[in-house]
C-alpha cells in the first residue's frame, strides 16, 4: 500500500532546435508531485526507521 510518495520530473530534450545541438539538456521546466495517505478503510500498521 502507497502511504507517501515524492518525486521530481525534469524534462529532459534531446534532438537539434533553432541550429544548435542537444544532449539531454535540461531547459528548466520542473513538475514536483508529493502525495500522503490520509484515512483508509482499514487499519495501517506503521513502521518508523531507527
Amino acid at each position: 500500500m502507497l502511504v507517501y510518495m515524492n518525486y521530481t520530473k525534469r524534462w529532459l530534450y534531446t534532438g537539434d532546435y533553432d541550429g544548435k545541438t542537444y544532449t539531454r539538456a535540461f531547459f528548466g521546466d520542473i513538475e514536483q508531485l508529493e502525495q500522503r495517505l490520509v484515512k483508509a478503510n482499514t487499519a495501517l500498521a506503521l513502521v518508523e526507521k531507527k
